[in-house]
């Protein structure tokens, strides 16, 4: 329970695993690079030693569990599950579904290109100037008492998507 693992190299680079399941206390992605073609599931403190590139079908971290992204992007190809708060990151990318029961904070762009399910007052913050935060799919409610409002911080936001009446967006 009180193991650090670290992934120093890349992982699934040139022979692409089948999935990842990895437990710890702490979770250090150093080599920028895990490659699956099922799922990959975080469960632990996730530290960012490098601008990351998750590719799976499922990315998950599980409830609780944090990354802290250490100016570094986190760029997730597949869909995301993300049970904890996303800090630290210069920008965040997913391009399947993504459901965020934490909040999530960029010094940089943050983009949501499928649907998005937002749990227990979910925050978005893209805090650099030019910073935006883009979603191109629904944002839906996950159901749970305070879920129905979500708070965005940022310079600008596109929403080329439909918004669930059971939520509400403070901008």
């Amino acid at each position: 329970a009180g193991s650090t693992v670290s992934l120093g190299g890349a992982v699934g680079a040139s022979n692409v695993l089948s999935q990842v399941n990895v437990t710890g206390a702490t979770i250090a992605l150093n080599g920028g690079t895990v490659n699956t073609s099922g799922n990959q599931t975080y469960a632990g403190a996730v530290t960012l030693g490098a601008a990351t590139t998750l590719t799976a079908s499922n990315v998950t971290t599980t409830t609780g569990s944090t990354v802290a992204g250490a100016s570094n992007s986190l760029n997730v190809t597949g869909n995301a599950n993300l049970g904890g708060d996303v800090s630290g990151v210069s920008s965040l990318g997913v391009s399947g579904t993504t459901t965020l029961a934490g909040n999530v904070s960029s010094t940089g762009n943050q983009t949501y290109a499928g649907a998005m399910t937002l749990a227990s007052n979910a925050k978005l913050a893209a805090t650099g100037n030019a910073a935006v935060i883009t979603t191109n799919g629904t944002i839906n409610s996950d159901g749970t008492v305070g879920s129905e409002q979500s708070t965005y911080g940022v310079g600008a936001m596109l929403l080329g998507t439909l918004v669930t009446a059971a939520i509400a967006l403070t901008i």
